[in-house]
């Protein structure tokens, strides 16, 4: 179910209107077309069972000029850390998993789930296939995580 609200930001006269919004990615459309002037998604798109059906609804609720922004988790380009981070995920988040929050699975998931991740290139691709213009990945840690990113024109 999708939700929103209205916060403002006051500094004498009112400076910034923002509408906040939690929606479903795609699987109903909650918000009205050419609504927003930016869409962010963090850690989250990984998890979206249609990826280009919730890259097309970011497109379509953004208004003319607005900008798309997604942060996620990827695989690192450093040579040899590239590896040895590969190997502690494997072994050591899903036990901390474990000691945190009882739960080994759901953080073997996580790792699962950055692994079938789209490489940054190709992910970058589906922006632009979605409607986005000067789609672009920028790596940061080494590509650990990458941001996103896409204009409405």
């Amino acid at each position: 179910m999708a939700s929103s609200r209205d916060a403002a930001w006051f500094m004498g006269p009112q400076l910034f209107r923002i509408t906040l919004a939690r929606d479903d990615f795609g699987r109903r459309r909650h918000c009205t077309t050419l609504l927003f002037d930016a869409y962010t998604i963090v850690f989250g798109i990984r998890n979206v069972t249609d990826i280009p059906a919730a890259l097309r609804e970011a497109h379509r609720v953004l208004k003319r000029g607005g900008r798309f922004y997604c942060m996620e988790f990827s695989s690192s380009d450093w040579p040899g850390f590239s590896d040895a981070y590969d190997a502690w995920a494997s072994k050591v988040i899903p036990r901390i998993g474990k000691a945190v929050a009882d739960d080994e699975d759901s953080y073997r998931y996580l790792v699962e789930s950055i692994r079938r991740f789209p490489k940054p290139p190709a992910f970058r691709a589906m922006v632009a296939d979605a409607g986005f213009v000067r789609a672009a990945a920028d790596p940061m840690l080494g590509g650990l995580v990458t941001i996103h990113s896409g204009w409405k024109i």
